[in-house]
């Protein structure tokens, strides 16, 4: 029986069921709420948006069945029912009972929201339908008018500094003539402006200052709304009485830097202060001046503090650069407290409008030095084993915030072997890893320049990676070296970039005569190069945008692009040097080959919120290698590829392509391209509490960018690419514990390049073990 027949027959099975007898606890004389149906004149709002301000909604389903009811309806509610009665009732949803109370609350809510719209005069009609079965359903009739739209728009304020600022920026007004009547659009434009003067020196500007005065009066649907500013309200001296003054700007005066603050410390514990004024362009710019205060000597350096705020003396009172401030402090990761508070310091007889503020952060620092251990199950590239980690961190080696990470590794695993499989060292296993990572991150540019020459909002870091590897396997062993060193910094809140300008790899294979021949039998060169010596040394460089706003259920993009290069310095040295190329015409370094080749790629990705539970994701990432003067062929590793957990999950990680490549003859090789695209859609919604589920569709394949004899179908074609795309569909489950998601995918192919091209759509011909499950943590994109 085919995988179809086997799901009509569960799906009709499991509807005859959980559509039995829905209304058992439902008490005489009331209805079970079966839904709200709602119609809408003129499309003028959306029904999901009506639905939601409704005080009743009906049971909740999943796959079209109400399962959480089913499940409530099965126990007994007896406060001597057993435990598994107890758990039903947990996981499941008691009915949905109609209130009609409810319905008719829900009914002027919906007015005043229509209202809030621009639609005055809409109205709402309501009515029941009760049926024999103990079930009934509302009906909502909705009917808008024409809505009322801004004529003209303008502000009033007494302040002449506030009525010059805010003209300035009136442009970025959110109110637009001849736009609908919105109380949301009126709220935000307060917020707006609020948030404007904030950024302006108005330490105590709030949106409660700002009115609206709508004339509505007019002989047509329109209004014509004022925006209202009042003035500041202030105890007279001396009296009880009120008076109205202006808004005041506020100016910083000291910055005061506690590191060892503590609310318990005895207050009069001496305490000594260092002023610190960091350099600058301009001999006679004073701006960045701080004031540290300390009893025992400074743990973290007073300038790399200095260089994570961006409040400076004399400038005036500007929320954004508190925001900033706050979270650079807060990304050196060395204080579990952080706090910003301001004080008005302004002398008797200064001016009204321009006050003095005092700023006074307060930090508490965490542990410097931490060490964990980690036991984890492995699956590297489809081979599961175990694995060890002891980690270790420094968070201030040197006293600038220095982080110093070092991870020590041992894995045991089971793995593919090219000749006859058998354990060593430890039972069950025949690959033992050993190895250790070392990165040393510093907060700023580590160059032989003025960190002061750089904007504080670049956010930079220097980082200074190496690893070490080493592998033992049955037919050989490898050790592989990392270096790297590179650049990271923002240029703004949307855009990062990525400059790694030395990064070198270093793979040295010890093999027996054997095994060495069989690798010379493979058809991939990339393969060969694996299990061959080799030397990389490169440039790589990213780019990273996203506009996404943590916190907030907003749509967003991410668009990653990465360039990449390798071998032209040492082509180049070996030229001039008049070294002398191998037998294979190709150079050598440490008597390593190295490679020499130029590889692009790039990810998209949109996530749609389609509202609060159900998010929908697509994404598209493509790439392209090429190999060039010293290589013939892309490293293995810097070779693209096709299935597994975050990619075409319909296949195992590499074990699609390329192109329409098929030869169930030849050994079961990883498969891997010069070229590839993938296209991805997901939609993830909720199931029970921390239990989410996902639908998806993935699509694409590898290929290479040149024929090939002994790969027939591999090659990347304009005219034959689109018929070589394999399709891949299926369902998951996440079990999202907040801090880390466990995911289990299911998929299924749909489409198989490697089929003939008449019978490549497979749909409806698979069996439950062409499934192809994914174990993973986090979301695959």
């Amino acid at each position: 029986m085919k995988l179809v027949h086997y799901f009509i027959i569960f799906t009709l099975a499991f509807i005859a069921l959980t559509s039995c007898n829905t209304t058992k606890k439902v008490p005489d004389g009331r209805y079970l709420l079966q839904g709200n149906s709602i119609e809408i004149s003129k499309n003028s709002v959306s029904k999901e948006e009506i639905d939601m301000i409704l005080r009743q909604h009906p049971n909740r389903k999943f796959l079209f069945m109400k399962v959480k009811l089913f499940f409530y309806n099965r126990s007994n509610d007896k406060k001597d029912s057993s435990w598994v009665h107890r758990w039903l009732r947990k996981i499941g949803e008691p009915p949905v009972v109609l209130d009609t109370n409810l319905t008719i609350q829900g009914v002027q809510k919906i007015k005043q929201y229509l209202a809030s719209k621009g639609y005055f005069d809409a109205k709402v009609e309501h009515s029941f339908n009760f049926k024999k079965n103990k079930k009934a359903r509302v009906y909502l009739k909705i009917t808008t008018p024409e809505p009322y739209t801004f004529r003209r728009i303008n502000f009033y304020t007494t302040d002449d500094s506030l009525e010059n600022r805010i003209q300035s920026q009136w442009q970025y007004s959110l109110l637009k003539s001849g736009n609908q009547y919105d109380e949301d659009v009126l709220d935000k434009e307060r917020e707006r402006i609020a948030g404007y003067l904030k950024n302006q020196g108005y330490f105590r500007f709030s949106k409660e200052f700002i009115n609206y005065q709508i004339d509505s009066s007019l002989l047509s649907n329109q209004m014509d709304v004022r925006l209202v500013i009042r003035d500041f309200l202030k105890k007279k001296a001396g009296t009880d009485s009120v008076i109205e003054v202006p808004h005041a700007r506020y100016q910083l005066r000291n910055i005061i830097v506690n590191q060892e603050y503590n609310p318990l410390k005895d207050d009069n514990e001496k305490i000594d202060t260092v002023h610190l004024v960091l350099n600058s362009t301009n001999p006679s710019d004073t701006s960045n001046s701080y004031y540290f205060t300390y009893t025992q000597p400074f743990r973290i350096k007073p300038k790399t503090i200095a260089q994570s705020l961006f409040i400076s003396s004399g400038n005036f009172f500007n929320l954004k650069d508190v925001d900033l401030s706050f979270n650079r402090l807060s990304d050196l990761r060395n204080f579990r407290f952080v706090n910003i508070t301001f004080n008005d310091v302004t002398e008797n007889d200064s001016a009204l409008y321009l006050r003095k503020l005092d700023c006074k952060v307060d930090l508490t620092r965490s542990k410097a030095i931490s060490y964990t251990f980690e036991i984890e199950g492995t699956n590297s590239s489809g081979n599961y084993g175990i694995a060890g980690n002891f980690v270790a961190q420094h968070k201030n080696l040197f006293g600038g915030a220095e982080i110093l990470n070092l991870r020590l590794r041992g894995a045991a695993e089971i793995q593919k072997v090219f000749g006859e499989s058998k354990s060593i060292d430890l039972p069950l296993f025949n690959t033992l890893e050993t190895g250790f990572d070392a990165s040393l991150e510093f907060p700023k540019f580590l160059i032989p320049v003025s960190q002061e020459r750089f904007s504080k909002y670049f956010k930079p870091k220097t980082t200074i990676n190496y690893g070490y590897n080493f592998q033992k396997r049955p037919d050989f062993r490898r050790v592989i070296n990392n270096i790297s060193f590179g650049y990271t910094w923002d240029l703004n809140k949307y855009v990062k970039h990525i400059l790694v300008p030395i990064e070198v790899n270093a793979v040295k294979i010890v093999t027996d005569s054997a095994f060495q021949q069989r690798i010379l039998q493979l058809k991939d060169k990339r393969l060969q190069n694996q299990y061959t010596d080799h030397f990389i040394l490169n440039l790589r460089y990213s780019y990273i945008f996203s506009d996404q706003e943590f916190g907030r259920n907003k749509d967003f993009t991410y668009f990653r692009f990465n360039f990449e290069s390798a071998g032209n310095l040492l082509q180049t040295a070996n030229k001039i040097l008049g070294t002398k190329a191998g037998s294979e015409g190709q150079y050598e370094i440490f008597k390593l080959r190295f490679a020499q080749y130029l590889r692009i790629d790039f990810d998209v990705k949109r996530y749609l919120y389609l509202n609060n539970q159900n998010t929908f994701v697509l994404r598209f990432l493509g790439g392209i290698g090429t190999p060039y003067g010293n290589s013939k062929v892309l490293p293995y590793e810097k070779g693209f590829f096709a299935g597994g957990t975050n990619n075409i999950r319909a296949w195992t990680i590499r074990s699609l392509g390329p192109g329409s490549y098929n030869d169930p003859s030849a050994y079961n090789f990883d498969r891997v391209g010069d070229l590839t695209m993938v296209f991805s859609a997901e939609n993830r919604f909720p199931i029970y509490r921390m239990l989410k589920g996902a639908l998806f569709v993935d699509a694409g394949n590898v290929w290479l960018n040149s024929p090939n004899e002994s790969f027939s179908g591999g090659y990347f074609s304009i005219k034959n690419f689109y018929k070589e795309i394999a399709i891949g569909a299926g369902f998951g489950a996440r079990f999202d514990f907040s801090y880390f998601v466990i995911r289990v995918d299911a998929a299924v192919p749909v489409r198989d390049p490697a089929k003939p091209e008449s019978e490549r759509w497979v749909i409806g011909k698979q069996k439950l073990s062409n499934f192809v499950l994914n174990f993973g943590i986090g979301y695959p994109f």
